[in-house]
């Protein structure tokens, strides 16, 4: 009754359901067409089973999420100063007014981006990786062409995507163009192929700042998206089906999500209010508080010139600032000699007369702590007080790594749920069961001093490590060097650095054996330089200087090695000597571990 696509088939339902021998005809029926039978009678058990409630109707939906919203309108924030708009304008200020904030979005945006993301498929896979069913390959490969044949690129589309994280949520639209080739007169139908499909043209960000409301159905559902932006500032409906909504924290099913500032807000406010009560402090110390002396009938007022002259010397005494600017005019009166004489008008500076016992910048620093608490990123203030240690630096910079792995989880999970099977829908010949998946490659890198260790202590322990060339690559992919070509594959192996398990974006030639003609084993040829060879160096040859052209992963570049040469004749070794040398190390080390 419910199909593998998770479709329920309601004629074949109601059609088992008679064959149960339930009579429906006088049945009351709800909003679905359904009998309001009892879960009792759908299972067959019977109305009369003991222990089932009656008069249960499974395809109704009683309850709800919770959800604070008065459509179109979502009140679940229950500061008022952050529901709606004026919570966008307060991320948005926290983001780009405080330094600690934004530094820690800044190595958030940048880890995201310098993260490999490719297609994946489930399937069966050759030695070097390709699948072996053809319609997998097909679909895989229809993917990743939509994926590069947008108009925007994934790296530039990432970080508005991301911007999630800071306001709660973010939403795309998909945009679709038919692949028929060049356009050059009209960029929206621009295509690298002519083959007729549909495929992405963009995944356009729609900023939060234009939101005007949600559009949600009678089951508190989105429908979609209504924005009011510039420059027309016309309102426009974004339906559900046309859009993707990124959300790092869905509760309650809230669109709106929650920003991962939400915790670090009032300590941003105190921040923020001590901050600038610093400057104030700053300005007084060091300007001094001005004061203005004046007779005492000025001050009272006790007649029309009097006030105004009073009023004159409070806006001297307010906007009085340590610049090129100051400098005051003020009446030489003085005093009559009954009085006791001198000026009846004065100006002064009064600086502190002692050290301020509360001093603001401890507190900046504590609130500071706080924001980067909030999001796990109090690693980063690490080394600027006495306290911290390596072990704390290295748990607390795991857990932030975990965080960011999660949030690309989230991403992906929305692209392969919704993006993905929209764009097969259009395509016919796209099978729906062979539709690959977005993912992403490891966050944080291992450290080599800890495979290292890891490696030693498996040894110790007995277990035998690999000697095969997938497990030597997977260390050198580590270490970011060249890979060892794959033995049934000459001349082809993936050399970007990446991590274990990803795949690689292209791949490079290598160095090839030379034909049948090689007149001594060890020998190769280079990829690019037909004929050039490189000698194996035996222990009875002699010493040689052959030069050597190589692929580099940019641009061709000559190398000379001379063999057996040291000090300043010996110059850079090329890859395949490298790889040689290493293949010598790893031998060597085995060794020393099988004789311990």
């Amino acid at each position: 009754m419910v199909k593998a696509n998770g479709i329920t088939d309601f004629a074949e339902t109601r059609n088992s359901i008679i064959a149960k021998g339930f009579d429906l005809t006088d049945q009351p029926m709800d909003a679905t067409g359904f009998p309001s039978l009892g879960y009792g009678d759908l299972m067959g058990y019977g109305p009369s089973a003991p222990g089932l409630p009656p008069n249960i109707n499974w395809f109704q939906e009683y309850g709800t999420t919770g959800l604070m919203y008065v459509p179109p309108y979502v009140y679940e924030e229950w500061l008022e100063q952050l529901q709606y708009t004026r919570g966008v304008r307060k991320w948005k200020e926290m983001r780009d007014m405080d330094a600690v904030i934004s530094a820690i979005w800044y190595t958030v945006e940048m880890i995201c981006r310098s993260v490999n993301f490719w297609w994946e498929i489930d399937g069966q896979r050759d030695s070097n990786g390709n699948l072996q069913d053809p319609e997998l390959a097909k679909s895989i490969t229809f993917y990743e062409q939509c994926w590069e044949d947008m108009s925007t690129s994934w790296e530039d589309t990432l970080p508005d995507i991301l911007s999630c994280g800071v306001f709660g949520y973010s939403i795309a639209e998909i945009v679709y163009k038919k692949r028929e080739g060049p356009h050059p007169e009209d960029s929206t139908l621009d295509s690298n192929y002519d083959d007729g499909r549909i495929g992405w043209r963009k995944l356009a960000p729609r900023a939060q700042e234009t939101l005007l409301n949600w559009h949600f159905d009678e089951h508190g559902g989105i429908r979609g998206f209504r924005q009011l932006a510039p420059p027309k500032f016309q309102i426009t409906e974004i339906p559900i089906e046309k859009m993707l909504l990124f959300r790092i924290k869905p509760r309650k099913g809230n669109p709106e999500g929650v920003s991962l500032f939400r915790g670090a807000y009032r300590a941003y406010e105190f921040k923020k209010l001590l901050e600038e009560i610093e400057m104030v402090g700053y300005e007084r110390d060091l300007a001094g508080v001005p004061v203005i002396r004046a007779p005492g009938e000025v001050i009272t007022g006790v007649d029309p010139t009097s006030t105004a002259m009073m009023q004159l010397l409070t806006r001297y005494v307010r906007n009085l600032k340590r610049n090129q600017d100051e400098g005051y005019v003020l009446p030489s009166n003085s005093f009559p000699p009954e009085r006791g004489g001198g000026q009846m008008y004065s100006i002064e500076l009064l600086g502190p007369q002692s050290q301020r016992q509360l001093l603001p910048d401890v507190g900046i620093q504590r609130y500071n702590k706080l924001i980067a608490m909030s999001v796990l990123a109090d690693f980063l203030m690490l080394g600027q007080d006495t306290t911290g240690s390596y072990a704390l630096a290295e748990t607390r910079n795991n857990l932030f790594s975990l965080s960011i792995t999660a949030i690309l989880d989230s991403i992906c999970s929305v692209i392969n749920s919704y993006a993905v099977p929209r764009l097969a829908q259009m395509n016919p010949d796209i099978n729906p069961a062979s539709m690959p998946r977005l993912v992403h490659g490891e966050v944080a890198s291992s450290e080599l001093s800890d495979l290292g260790i890891f490696l030693n202590n498996v040894a110790r322990g007995g277990v035998a490590i690999p000697d095969d060339v997938q497990f030597r690559n997977a260390l050198w992919r580590l270490a970011h060097l060249p890979l060892e070509p794959e033995p049934d594959a000459p001349g082809t192996t993936p050399v970007d650095s990446l991590l274990p398990g990803q795949v690689p974006a292209r791949r490079r030639e290598r160095a090839q054996p030379l034909n049948e003609e090689t007149p001594y084993p060890g020998a190769y040829t280079l990829a690019g330089t037909p004929g050039t060879t490189v000698p194996a160096q035996t222990a009875k040859s002699e010493p040689t200087s052959t030069d050597v052209h190589v692929n580099s992963p940019t641009d061709e570049f000559s190398v000379a090695y001379i063999p057996g040469l040291k000090g300043k004749k010996k110059k850079r070794v090329n890859k395949v000597q490298k790889i040689q040398a290493l293949e010598e190390r790893v031998a060597t080390l085995e060794k020393m571990i099988t004789e311990a």
